[in-house]
């Protein structure tokens, strides 16, 4: 049986999950306008024989491409990107102090890979079955290496032949919301999101729904 606060955690899963879709729909709708808007007005300068035309009918290089086709699709997705990824490793903290208040068995929590030290502990006390949220959590470790690169190297991608950068390229070249071009790379559409979303929701439900409490000390009541 789940604790006040494990089904308060599942409920705000669920709806959060909806809410997420819901917003990622809304905000990408300033996006597509602003394509729209200047496919409109490329449209109209070609069809007028503007002086502008063959600026405009070859617009890879022309600002206003730039702003509605790059910079404003990259700054929406990538800061979207983090905050699903913030969230999820906010609900694996939550489980965890949960469980630690009841049985004082969490360790020290290191600065570096959070969610992996945050599933440890989840699956080593308190979820046997790690092979029922594997899928899941290939994604979000392919999602973690991304989000870290964006943080921290915003989309730039190291000419090197290191374990980390390898790993990195193989999980972009996993996904086709990714583009990398000279040594780049940023989210092109929202699908990836919508994966994020749906990857978070699932697993988080399936380790509280599923989750084994062990006999609690005599002095603790399950809140």
């Amino acid at each position: 049986m789940l604790g006040a606060k494990l089904r308060f955690l599942n409920g705000d899963v669920t709806e959060s999950a909806v809410f997420f879709s819901d917003y990622i729909k809304n905000t990408e709708q300033s996006i597509i306008k602003g394509q729209q808007d200047l496919q409109k007005k490329a449209k109209k300068a070609i069809q007028a024989e503007s002086e502008y035309a063959d600026e405009m009918q070859n617009s890879s290089d022309d600002a206003g491409h730039r702003q509605h086709y790059i910079f404003n699709p990259n700054l929406l997705y990538n800061s979207l990107f983090i905050t699903f990824y913030s969230y999820f490793e906010n609900r694996m903290k939550e489980i965890s102090i949960y469980f630690d208040d009841l049985y004082d068995n969490l360790e020290k929590i290191p600065s570096r890979n959070i969610i992996g030290f945050y599933k440890d502990y989840l699956f080593k006390h308190h979820y046997s079955d790690f092979s029922e949220v594997q899928s899941e959590w290939d994604i979000i470790n392919d999602f973690q290496k991304i989000r870290n690169n964006i943080v921290h190297s915003n989309g730039v991608i190291l000419n090197d032949e290191t374990k980390k950068t390898i790993e990195l390229n193989e999980a972009l070249n996993k996904y086709p919301s990714i583009k990398v071009w000279q040594k780049t790379f940023w989210i092109i559409d929202s699908e990836i999101l919508f994966q994020f979303n749906d990857t978070i929701r699932n697993f988080l439900t399936k380790v509280i729904t599923k989750i084994s409490i062990p006999p609690l000390p005599t002095d603790v009541v399950l809140d």
